[in-house]
């Protein structure tokens, strides 16, 4: 306990504990942005496989049609 105010260290913020509650909670938000991108590139490469072949083929048929 600090003395004077009555509370405890680590609710002042100098603590390596608060810091340290406050970085994982950080790092969490960080991850989970990341896989949030993973996740939509991988929708995204899933949807050129699947119609990439068809808009290869539009392509193909307008560049002969000129």
């Amino acid at each position: 306990m600090a003395v004077g105010n009555g509370l405890p260290d680590f609710w002042k913020g100098g603590s390596k504990t608060v810091r340290s509650l406050m970085r994982r909670e950080e790092g969490q938000g960080l991850v989970e942005y990341g896989l949030i991108i993973f996740l939509v590139a991988i929708v995204v490469i899933a949807v050129l496989v699947l119609v990439g072949p068809r808009i290869g083929n539009i392509f193909s048929s307008i560049t002969a049609a000129i």
